[in-house]
């Protein structure tokens, strides 16, 4: 079953994830592969609400690794 749920994904273009860092530690990944422009939306979210303690997020596509410019 979870196969065929990464399969789909794939399919319908969610290939991004968001990861998010409070308080300069590491990055950790959101919970589930999104599209391109609600990954956005919510990494931009992320720092919004995280800005007062110094949160960052970035959005990583799952097939390059490449990092995708959200600003």
């Amino acid at each position: 079953m979870r196969f065929l749920q990464r399969i789909w994904n794939i399919l319908n273009g969610r290939w991004y994830f968001v990861y998010a860092s409070g308080h300069g530690s590491g990055f950790i990944r959101d919970d589930g592969p999104k599209r391109k422009k609600m990954a956005i939306q919510e990494a931009c979210h992320w720092e919004n609400i995280a800005d007062t303690i110094g949160g960052r997020a970035c959005v990583k596509n799952m097939f390059t690794r490449n990092i995708v410019p959200h600003y």
